[in-house]
């Protein structure tokens, strides 16, 4: 069982559960102190998750307390409270689409009004995704559907509200205090969504951080759909992008919290990722996920930011990767990755860039220039390829389909890579 719903009487538990070790500090209200104390606490993957980035991305060490109620309900899981009674608002948020009229409002709530939600289901309302946010950080506690994601992305360019009608999007959030929502509540027979002109707006264009958190949500959902689509790979992102909706919650916060330690490396970095393997934070999916984001032609942030030389993400490939896994992340840097047929001109910013960086860091190292990375059966006898051969093998281009017609699009192969490889061959 997890600690911060023993103590916290927290409703959000999920995951598997991992234990941690603190150091509890005995303090009471007369300043008496005994001897520190090695502890074990319980948490599950979600609160575990939770309070490492409510800490601002590291990990707590000392929790205080008379007791282990004050140590662990009190002071480790003080972040985990649902309601800010000074501003009398809740830290936790919903959004909700009218299924009829695609309407989306979000509404502040502390998930213990169930009058309220019960209203909005009989007005044709859906849940579309919940999350803890506290002005400083975000932890989603349902997943966030794609409806807002679609909405995110086609969102007006400017802060004016419109009104849903006909085949344009809704650029309308809504934001509901509980005082507030009671009041709407009591009048059922009235359109929800049109009471909320007379309430409190909430911006969500004008808040900096929730905006970057949905624009990031965003990002995820499209590099994920495109490793679906494009990258052939021997686990199963399929299933991901489809089936296992609270398995990308995690995910997505993963991968937050690996970017932040790849952009902001610090000495203490190399303790900071062994505790991220140990605990199951580092995965695969989400080291193929942060590399595509990094190397995609219009998804990659500012270059400033980039990731696309950084030898630590490497490492990590290197440690997780099977050998055949590791064949696989060469042949991506060497070739890149294109939709095979593209539709809209959109398609053709659309894939991912060849990496001279992981090509040298690889090879000869870690993959001899002379090892086979690939093995293609064919008819009658199996077709193998170096390096520097599957480099050969590559094709340099892709079909653009316009209606009833097509059309060959090229597009020049890296031969900085072609070069390099021949090096080593000399």
């Amino acid at each position: 069982m997890c600690d911060c719903d023993k103590y916290a009487l927290n409703k959000f538990c999920s995951g598997k559960i991992i234990t941690e070790e603190y150091i509890w500090q005995y303090r009471d209200p007369k300043g008496r102190h005994y001897p520190d104390e090695k502890i074990n606490v319980s948490l599950c993957k979600r609160h575990y998750e939770w309070l490492y980035i409510s800490n601002e991305n590291k990990k707590r060490e000392f929790i205080q307390g008379q007791d282990l109620l004050e140590a662990i309900g009190d002071d480790l899981c003080r972040d985990f409270n649902n309601y800010d009674y000074e501003n009398k608002v809740s830290y936790i948020y919903k959004f909700w689409l009218n299924t009829k009229t695609d309407k989306i409002i979000l509404v502040n709530n502390d998930n213990d009004n169930d009058i309220f939600d019960s209203q909005l289901i009989k007005q044709d309302f859906e849940t579309k995704g919940i999350f803890y946010y506290n002005g400083k950080y975000i932890i989603d506690l349902s997943p966030i559907s794609w409806e807002i994601i679609t909405f995110q992305k086609q969102r007006q360019p400017c802060n004016q509200r419109y009104d849903y009608k006909g085949d344009n999007m809704s650029s309308i959030y809504r934001f509901v205090n509980n005082s507030e929502a009671q009041d709407v509540s009591k009048d059922v027979s009235k359109d929800v969504s049109k009471e909320y002109y007379n309430l409190k707006a909430f911006d969500i264009e004008k808040d900096s951080v929730l905006d970057k958190w949905i624009d990031e949500r965003s990002i995820f959902e499209e590099c994920l759909n495109f490793i679906n689509s494009n990258v052939y790979l021997d686990f199963d992102f399929d299933k991901l992008c489809y089936e296992n909706e609270k398995e990308k919650e995690f995910i997505f916060r993963n991968i937050i919290i690996l970017e932040n330690v790849l952009l902001n490396t610090t000495p203490e970095s190399n303790l900071e990722l062994s505790m991220l393997l140990e605990k199951g934070i580092i995965t695969l999916e989400v080291l193929w996920i942060i590399y595509i984001k990094y190397n995609h032609k219009f998804h990659s942030p500012n270059d400033e930011k980039r990731i696309t030389e950084n030898g630590i993400l490497i490492d990590l490939f290197i440690k997780i990767c099977s050998k055949d896994e590791l064949n696989e992340f060469l042949q991506i840097a060497i070739e890149g990755c294109r939709n095979e047929i593209t539709y809209r001109m959109r398609d053709f910013y659309d894939y991912v860039n060849t990496n001279l960086y992981v090509v040298k860091y690889l090879v000869p190292k870690y993959i001899n220039n002379k090892d086979i990375i690939l093995s293609v059966e064919k008819v009658d006898k199996i077709k193998t390829f170096t390096p520097l051969e599957f480099w050969h093998s590559t094709r340099n281009y892709t079909w653009a389909v316009y209606g009833e017609s097509e059309k060959k699009y090229e597009y020049n192969k890296d031969e900085t890579i072609r070069e390099y490889l021949e090096s080593l061959d000399a």
